[in-house]
């Protein structure tokens, strides 16, 4: 009887709107670069103490993410941003992506739950990284790669592709569906055999704990404190570079008299066969070492391009 009195009361109270769950993963998907962005600033701040913040953001975000949605799904049926927006989780069959019946979570459901919301987008982030790592070390080199190098390149794309097709036409039948019935609205809550329904609050209402305080009070304005530093230095710096944009190129330095020898293996200097090569990081150039260091102290800048430069741009080449 008990049961059946839930299910009504669930089923009756409606199912969210699109909106409400957009808004909902709006504000899940801000915290994790809010929580970054905190690490990055205090890692710059203090490179030598602090600096692990930033190498194992990832890490520590997945640690305080994991206690926080635990917390919220297992005291309150749902994860942080669906308490925040008065949504809770029930359990439901999975037959035709629509509820046939609904019921408190279960231990099962609340595991599966964690790991959809914490464990998968992890996951997602690690592999985003090692797509992005894996073409830029890709770009640099000549080869074709091996198997793992285009696995990674071509099968990470197709997937991306293929989870955001699948959760599109999840929220599409959502969107479409009866109001009679709760559908899927992601792939995630299929996963973990849950759906999301208003939160109908009845009865005297027990005393809201610390956590529970914290984040329906201070944690949305932080958060959105945080959104706004990160706009307003961001929007700052791009300010900035515009104005740099704007202003006029200044000519290119008149070229010197010296030319590059047509032997590829002579100091332009000399005109003989480098002895000691070293570069010239501000043009390029290949000289022999006592050519364009005497070169320099009385010049000042390139022989070959008139660009101006010192002692401190020359790297010794040992080939």
């Amino acid at each position: 009887v008990d049961c059946m009195a839930f299910n009504e009361q669930i089923l009756a109270g409606g199912r969210p709107t699109l909106f409400e769950l957009l808004a909902q993963e709006g504000m899940q998907d801000a915290v994790g670069p809010a929580f970054k962005y905190v690490c990055k600033v205090l890692a710059q701040s203090r490179p030598g103490t602090l600096g692990l913040l930033w190498r194992w953001c990832d890490e520590l975000y997945l640690l305080a993410d994991s206690f926080l949605q635990a917390y919220f799904i297992w005291r309150y049926g749902g994860t942080f941003a669906e308490n925040f927006y008065s949504l809770c989780r029930v359990g439901c069959s999975r037959q035709h992506l629509r509820v046939q019946r609904a019921w408190q979570l279960s231990t099962k459901c609340k595991v599966l739950s964690v790991l959809c919301v914490v464990l998968l987008p992890y996951v997602w982030t690690k592999l985003d990284k090692l797509h992005q790592n894996t073409q830029d070390e890709w770009e640099g080199t000549a080869s074709a790669g091996g198997t793992r190098v285009k696995l990674t390149l071509w099968g990470y794309p197709v997937l991306s592709f293929a989870w955001e097709a699948l959760a599109f036409l999840c929220r599409l039948q959502y969107l479409f569906v009866g109001d009679n019935s709760a559908a899927f609205y992601s792939p995630l809550l299929w996963v973990a055999g849950v759906t999301l329904v208003r939160r109908e609050e009845e009865g005297p209402q027990e005393e809201s704990s610390l956590v529970e305080k914290l984040s329906a009070n201070v944690f949305p304005f932080a958060l959105f404190g945080l959104k706004l530093l990160q706009w307003w230095y961001s929007s700052g710096r791009s300010e900035a570079a515009s104005a740099f944009a704007t202003l006029p190129i200044p000519p290119p330095p008149p070229l010197a008299t010296n030319r590059p020898a047509p032997n590829p293996q002579a100091c332009p200097l000399c005109l003989q066969k480098r002895h000691q090569p070293t570069a010239l990081s501000t043009s390029g150039y290949v000289f022999c070492y006592p050519c364009i260091e005497t070169y320099l102290q009385h010049s000042g800048r390139c022989p070959v391009t008139n660009i101006p430069s010192n002692q401190t741009n020359l790297v010794r080449l040992y080939v």
